[in-house]
């Protein structure tokens, strides 16, 4: 189990810019799936998880980037958060690959409209074409009384 003290010894951390560099000068910015990584000894750690570490002595099952941006690992960046949390604050293209809120196409080809009420996913139905799928899901958005257009709203 790693510990802050092997954070210490190992790496230099400046909370204010994110930046972490290793002992000897050498700035951790390998990108793997977007987020700086680098290795102590043989086992790779994600930036922002050594950064929690240094600053707060543990290392949390889920760390938040609150901006969105992998990269940008300033301590007022990240929090500890649960999944369920940490999947709401991803951008629509990273959860939805047909960029529609409560649209999403099957391995078809048809588009499946659905929105989330009162904590239940309730299927609106099966289209042919995205725009068919949207304009339904407009339509129980007024039904369920979402005015933002989102859903999900709980």
């Amino acid at each position: 189990m790693l510990s802050q003290d092997d954070v210490f010894n190992n790496f230099m951390y400046d909370p204010d810019n994110g930046v972490m560099q290793r002992v000897d000068g050498k700035i951790c910015n390998t990108l793997n799936n977007g987020y700086y990584r680098t290795n102590i000894g043989n086992k790779s750690y994600y930036v922002h998880q050594l950064a929690w570490l240094f600053v707060y002595g543990y290392m949390p099952k889920v760390i938040d980037h609150i901006n969105m941006n992998k990269t940008d690992n300033r301590i007022f960046n990240l929090r500890n958060v649960n999944h369920h949390t940490n999947m709401k604050n991803k951008t629509l293209e990273t959860r939805n690959k047909s960029g529609v809120n409560g649209v999403f196409q099957d391995f078809c080809g048809k588009f499946k409209a659905s929105i989330g009420v009162n904590g239940k996913t309730v299927h609106i139905g099966m289209f042919a074409s995205k725009v068919m799928a949207y304009e339904a899901r407009l339509d129980a958005n007024i039904k369920y009384g979402f005015t933002k257009g989102h859903g999900h709203e709980r």
